[in-house]
């Protein structure tokens, strides 16, 4: 038995090595491990369950259509189609692509988004790498539209399972105010089985076009008698019931040394979980600043404050080298990266340092 296993696992390990040599097949893995991460970060709070419902029944119920998911910055998007993907990825018979906007190089542009989708579909039609390059070389020279199609073409061959696509965060496209693509062109049909979920901040991107596109399908199948693709909007909403805030914060606070400092934790009236999860922050952060005040304030004053208290507690140069570094890296940069730009810097080894730097043989490193 355990031979079996030792040879399953060197099996599976060299099949992902396989994979990850294969450029779309990195840009999966990054989305999924992304997805993990938020997956934790969701909280099954009753503001959100209705919202919830909706999508999946929607889900189970339609044999295609769109799920537009719209919500203010902070409201837990991300979080909430992360849960969504993992949920379905392990249902039988289903077939999940997620893709979450401004995490890669590979999502800063829909057209970025649409190429590697089509990639990753095409997996396993695609087996020698000159079939694959000029494969994504005819892709990157088309137009929006034309990839486009190209993805619904693709989707429509694809009837042997369901498919659901996660597209998050449609606004952090530097083209993503009209997302016309996530429906094919008003002559083609909605391919069988698949479901587009996406989400947005409504202040920025406009879905006019697909609200459009199933109004003029549905008026058409209507007219034939046959069952049409559908069209779900979904709000996720504020979180306002005092149960819900208190057990996020909590959430947030169950890991921490200080889990009794929410009782202290003066909560607002109408919050987002980003918002409850800075104040969490703030109740727990080392030092506190003459006149700090939480309630009330917004996001972003909540964010600046947190700066400041870093800039306070690691040194101002410190931290505005290390993000200056991180948001060069276009791929961010893994802990022993960052320590090692920094410990190369001289502006920060000379305050991190001070008078130590000339008993050093080597360059230092940060402790």
């Amino acid at each position: 038995f355990l031979q079996d296993w030792i040879s399953t696992g060197i099996h599976e390990m060299n099949e992902m090595m396989t994979q990850l040599r294969r450029g779309f097949r990195s840009e999966v893995f990054a989305h999924n491990a992304f997805m993990y991460e938020k997956e934790r970060m969701y909280i099954d709070v009753s503001s959100t369950r209705s919202a919830w419902s909706e999508v999946d029944e929607f889900l189970q119920s339609t044999s295609c259509g769109v799920c537009l998911v719209n919500a203010q910055s902070g409201a837990g998007k991300s979080s909430f189609l992360a849960k969504l993907a993992s949920t379905y990825q392990q249902k039988e018979g289903q077939a999940v692509y997620t893709r979450f906007c401004g995490t890669t190089p590979l999502t800063s542009t829909s057209k970025d988004v649409l190429i590697s989708l089509i990639e990753e579909l095409k997996e396993s039609e695609v087996d020698e790498e000159a079939e694959e390059s000029e494969v994504d070389e005819e892709l990157k020279n088309g137009t929006l539209k034309e990839v486009r199609d190209s993805l619904f073409r693709t989707l429509s061959t694809k009837n042997d399972k369901s498919i659901i696509i996660v597209i998050d965060a449609l606004d952090k496209l530097k083209d993503g105010s009209i997302p016309f693509w996530l429906v094919p062109s008003f002559e083609t049909v909605f391919p069988a089985g698949v479901h587009v979920v996406a989400s947005f901040i409504p202040d920025v991107t406009n879905t006019e076009h697909v609200e459009k596109y199933f109004s003029s399908h549905t008026q058409q199948r209507e007219s034939m008698d046959t069952a049409s693709a559908k069209l779900l909007q979904v709000t996720l909403p504020v979180l306002d019931t005092l149960q819900d805030k208190e057990m996020i914060i909590r959430h947030h606070l169950l890991r921490s040394d200080f889990p009794r400092k929410a009782d202290e934790i003066e909560l607002p009236a109408i919050a987002t979980p980003l918002h409850l999860t800075l104040a969490a922050l703030h109740a727990v952060f080392p030092i506190h600043l003459n006149g700090e005040t939480q309630a009330g304030e917004s996001v972003m004053n909540l964010v600046l404050l947190f700066f400041q208290k870093l800039e306070v507690y690691h040194g101002e140069v410190l931290v505005r080298k290390a993000f200056q570094y991180l948001n060069i890296a276009k791929e961010g940069l893994a802990a022993i990266e960052w320590e090692d730009l920094l410990s190369l810097d001289e502006q920060v080894k000379s305050r991190v340092f001070e008078g130590e730097l000339k008993d050093h043989a080597t360059p230092p490193r940060l402790p």
